[in-house]
């Protein structure tokens, strides 16, 4: 991956708004996380559905928001 900083402003707005509906998917999957493990009592799947999308996805997300956020581009 490439230094945040060193993109320019349009380039870090792009990959930000690509990230931003799955980010937002990732951490919608932690409330589908927690009604799987309060409806069916399964806690391995709280890994699967929960842990892998919000940390490989929305880590990637907010890597880049919070270098939009640190040249307060929004």
């Amino acid at each position: 991956m490439t230094d945040v900083k060193k993109l320019s402003n349009i380039e870090l707005l792009e990959k930000l708004s690509k990230y931003r509906n799955m980010a937002f998917f990732s951490v919608l999957s932690i409330f589908l996380g927690m009604a799987v493990i309060i409806i069916y009592k399964v806690h391995f799947l709280y890994l699967a559905i929960v842990a892998v999308p919000f940390i490989f996805v929305a880590r990637v997300f907010y890597k880049y928001y919070n270098e939009v956020q640190r040249r307060n581009l929004q």
